[in-house]
């Protein structure tokens, strides 16, 4: 039987060259058995990792199959971590080891970088039940292992910045809480046109307000900056107290207001700005009201 041999002149595989070609390639990934769970089905995630990996120095399949999304935010597997390291111009040499017994039991990595100090991380049983890791069935059955990782991360993290770019290690990641979600004054309303949810801040009606002391045309100003969905949220929720906005306004300017019929309101605000052009030349004799 002829033996097997590898040929070292393979013709390199094309990569895309266009945002066109990455988008495809993404998707096509993204419905492979070879794509790893977290990515599968999601074409900008695989599209995002490999971004990431190509910063990192990972091909694209390396870096689907080494980044991992814990919390929403990107970690690297353990031995993709060590993998970057040696293949570094820079890295040295690296020394692993456990020692101890009971709670001294001690995971210490050591990775030497050259010309620099040796940076030394290590974690403990101890270290393990402090932070409330023991009770956790990886933990329970995998202890040592788990220790050698949390040591890579801290001499990884502690020695290799540039070489990480702020990853942190995908075993060590997992055991962090996830973070809370930050509530805000924000309001969440639908758009009655395209339907779609916006969220718009309170700080933006606020600079409604405070313009309006000013008269007309620093309202105007203020709400011709405001976003669209901006525009469509006070059309749709706060016509009254946008209303009462201008006329306050209007009295700053020394101008006399009367209120016209809901159905000028409205149309008023549909179109954002008209109530002000329409104000303007309007003399109050004539009874109308500018709005």
């Amino acid at each position: 039987m002829t033996a097997l041999t590898v040929s070292q002149d393979l013709p390199s595989f094309p990569m895309p060259t266009t945002w066109a070609e990455y988008k495809e390639y993404a998707q096509i990934i993204c419905k492979s058995s070879f794509c790893p769970a977290n990515f599968k089905g999601n074409w900008e995630n695989v599209l995002l990792a490999m971004q990431f990996g190509k910063e990192l120095g990972l091909q694209p399949l390396q870096a689907l199959q080494n980044i991992a999304v814990i919390g929403s935010r990107p970690t690297l597997w353990g031995d993709a971590v060590m993998a970057l390291i040696r293949c570094h111009p820079e890295f040295e040499d690296i020394e692993e080891k456990i020692e101890g017994e009971g709670e001294a039991l001690t995971a210490y990595c050591t990775i030497t970088r050259r010309g620099q100090t040796p940076v030394i991380g290590k974690f403990s049983r101890a270290d393990a039940r402090q932070a409330g890791l023991l009770t956790k069935d990886i933990w329970i059955k995998y202890e040592k292992p788990m220790l050698k990782n949390r040591a890579r991360g801290f001499a990884a993290r502690d020695g290799w910045q540039d070489v990480l770019k702020g990853l942190w290690v995908r075993e060590e990641a997992e055991d962090i809480p996830e973070e809370k979600e930050v509530k805000n004054n924000s309001k969440k309303i639908n758009n009655p046109i395209e339907g779609t949810i916006y969220t718009i801040p309170e700080e933006e009606w606020d600079k409604l307000v405070d313009s309006s002391a000013y008269g007309t045309t620093a309202l105007k100003i203020a709400w011709e900056a405001l976003p669209h969905n901006a525009k469509q949220y006070i059309a749709t929720n706060r016509k009254e107290e946008w209303k009462t906005l201008k006329v306050v306004a209007a009295k700053n300017d020394e101008a006399e207001i009367l209120v016209n019929s809901e159905n000028e309101v409205e149309k008023d605000l549909a179109e954002h700005s008209e109530w002000l052009q329409e104000n303007e030349g309007e003399e109050a004799e004539e009874g109308e009201n500018v709005q």
